[in-house]
């Protein structure tokens, strides 16, 4: 069974209600929330620090998982999954997911003050209970929100990592390339694994790292992304003796600009009998794809979305016709 990994970010609860951190307007644009969300807040103001926690704890409780949390569970039906969130919400948990890591806490637990990462210290704790100057632990320290903070360590990412060097299809949602530790977590993608970003933001960096980028939020990025890895599923059921199958990495079809690169970059790998692709014939405006049933049109508008193309349905296989997206 293939290995989906997903990195998700505050982008893929924004739709939720729920305040990103670096977007527009999102939460870290108010430079206090830095300093209430610190050790050093903690330690010279807790109830401060607790009140600013007490509020974003209320706040998840009003909130539910958006359609995107839930594709990514569904897809626990067809795949492994793993899921390595930045989030401190139970959006994924609610959802349905199964395996998650949090590498930042979980607002939905409390732990000591003293032993931090003492096990046997940390608990659930109701959303709507606030955090007070005075609640203890079991070790008798504060009670204070399981959650790192600015000053902690992100003790979870080496499980991140080891969890990432073994996906087969790596994608980020909602969340930057460049910003720790996400960034650090790219150096573990296999080279081999299919790599998608889905963020509405404009990101360069996606072509330069070999990432295809769904230009959508993330409700709507993932249900291109769910429709796309259930047909690469379907596709590769009768090829499931054969484990050198890879699916065509996106960037062969989207990452080149000129439509004539285009052409020779697909048509090389097809003749070099590497891939089955597809056919691509020019057009005076551009290039025309005629489809197969296997693909949607949105599916393959999408692969090849940085194109001037008309997408048509045809049936019969005639010249034009895309063909499976697996190994010969």
């Amino acid at each position: 069974m293939k290995h989906i990994v997903f990195l998700t970010g505050a982008g893929i609860s924004a739709e939720s209600g729920l305040s990103t951190f670096r977007g527009k307007d999102g939460l870290w644009t108010k430079s206090e929330f830095e300093y209430y969300a610190s050790l050093d807040c903690l330690r010279n103001e807790p109830q401060r620090c607790l009140d600013f926690y007490n509020m974003r704890r209320e706040n998840l409780s009003k909130v539910n998982p958006n359609r995107a949390h839930k594709l990514v569970a569904e897809l626990e039906k067809y795949f492994k999954v793993s899921v390595i969130t930045q989030n401190v919400d139970n959006l994924h948990e609610k959802a349905g997911s199964t395996n998650i890591l949090h590498l930042h806490g979980e607002l939905t637990k409390v732990c000591a003050s003293e032993d931090r990462y003492n096990e046997a210290y940390v608990k659930e704790y109701p959303l709507t209970t606030p955090l007070n100057v005075g609640d203890q632990a079991g070790d008798g320290s504060q009670l204070r929100p399981n959650i790192v903070m600015f000053g902690e360590n992100v003790v979870n990412i080496t499980k991140a990592a080891d969890i990432v060097r073994r996906a087969d299809v790596f994608v980020v949602i909602g969340t930057s390339l460049v910003v720790y530790p996400a960034a650090l977590l790219l150096d573990y993608v296999p080279r081999n694994a299919e790599k998608f970003v889905i963020d509405p933001s404009d990101m360069p960096v996606c072509k330069e790292l070999g990432y295809a980028h769904i230009q959508f939020p993330a409700t709507e990025g993932m249900g291109y992304l769910f429709d796309f890895l259930d047909e690469w599923d379907c596709l590769h059921e009768d090829e499931s003796s054969n484990d050198t199958n890879l699916f065509v990495p996106c960037d062969a079809a989207a990452g080149l600009y000129d439509g004539w690169q285009m052409k020779d970059a697909i048509m090389t790998v097809v003749e070099a009998n590497h891939y089955s692709v597809w056919d691509i014939r020019q057009t005076p405006d551009g290039f025309r794809l005629e489809l197969n049933e296997t693909l949607s049109e949105d599916t393959a508008s999408l692969l090849c979305g940085q194109f001037p193309l008309s997408a048509d349905y045809n049936g019969e296989g005639s010249h034009g016709t895309i063909f499976a997206l697996y190994n010969s």
